[in-house]
């Protein structure tokens, strides 16, 4: 999963053109969470993919979770707890990864650039 995003990630890093422009788009990432979704969704469809099934997946365990809390669901708290905080550290977890890989992809684009 990671070496197929990484590939999709060096792909969308070699289309800019200018050292400005790398330095651009770090700041960009840098500028906020939401931010870094964005492009690594814009540069990667396959992590757009896995983002949006576990985010279902979270929003579905949640749902769950909130109905055993009010008690439409006779079963236990404590799985669909540990599965909703699970799930949302997958997410923490996996966009981090992901980050990292943009900005160091960005940063061996912008060495090239700068060599040339």
């Amino acid at each position: 999963m990671l070496n197929k995003i990484e590939n999709e990630i060096n792909e969308f890093t070699k289309d800019i053109k200018e050292a400005k422009g790398c330095d651009e788009m770090i700041n960009y990432v840098n500028s906020s969470y939401i931010a870094c979704i964005k492009l690594l969704m814009f540069a990667s469809s396959t992590f757009s993919l896995y983002t949006r099934v576990i985010l279902f997946l979270f929003i579905a365990s949640a749902g769950l979770l909130m109905s055993t809390i009010i008690g439409a669901i006779p079963v236990g708290l404590i799985p669909f707890l540990i599965l909703t905080l699970l799930l949302f550290t997958l997410i923490l977890v996996s966009t981090t990864q992901c980050r990292k890989l943009l900005i160091i992809s960005i940063q061996n684009s912008k060495k090239e650039i700068e060599e040339k």
